[in-house]
């Protein structure tokens, strides 16, 4: 596959008065077409698939509360700095209620497919108390998680004829030095070394994720 294919979704948000970041990978279905107008696709298709697809298994539905908002999403090409764009958007969960810490979380892997590639990994806040038992998630909740995971594995598109389709993906990020030193990593740029594989699930943690457990699976 060719570089640009692949896509960067920034998911972006707050809980209370913190910011909330949640980062995805898509490939798109039709190659070399790196353009705004591919941007907005990915963008609507994320809308309409994951946020707001009218259950309430959704980003925007009871599993959250209305503590947790979504405000914007940023699309842009690997390889093409050019074919991007940003939108402000207003949605927030749907469940008045008590939630827990914003560091207590729904956790979400993918299966693993490449021993060079570590799984890939989501977690989301806006997290009811109700919906942990002493953290564990009610088996009620996991259920629907399991549905809204289904959804973040689930090729999207923006429902148009002749639509572009967007595929999950994991993108095995680079290795790089900062300028000031640190060891740190990066998605891939023109000229790297690409690893990447297209994702079957992405599992819900039966237990709420913490800064602790998130980094268990690899």
């Amino acid at each position: 596959m060719a570089l640009s294919d692949f896509w960067v979704l920034v998911l972006k948000g707050t809980n209370g008065a913190v910011p909330t970041v949640n980062v995805f990978q898509y490939m798109c279905n039709e190659p070399f077409n790196a353009t705004v107008e591919a941007a907005e696709e990915l963008i609507n298709a994320f809308i309409l698939g994951v946020i707001n697809s009218g259950d309430d298994d959704d980003l925007n539905g009871s599993l959250f509360t209305t503590g947790q908002a979504w405000t914007e999403i940023e699309a842009y090409n690997l390889d093409e700095p050019t074919a991007f764009e940003t939108r402000s958007i207003a949605y927030t969960g749907s469940l008045v209620a008590e939630q827990l810490p914003r560091y207590s979380c729904y956790g979400f892997a993918t299966d693993r497919q490449r021993r060079d590639i570590k799984r890939g990994h989501k977690r989301f806040s806006g997290v009811p108390e109700t919906h942990s038992n002493a953290g564990l998630i009610p088996t009620a909740i996991f259920d629907r998680l399991v549905i809204l995971g289904q959804k973040l594995a689930t090729t999207i598109d923006d429902g148009e004829v002749g639509a572009l389709t967007f595929s999950p993906a994991v993108v095995k990020r680079v290795p790089y030095v900062t300028s000031t030193g640190t060891n740190a990593y990066r998605f891939p740029e023109p000229g790297d070394p690409l690893a990447w594989f297209l994702p079957n699930e992405f599992v819900p943690y039966p237990n709420i994720s913490s800064q602790v457990t998130r980094k268990r699976l690899s």
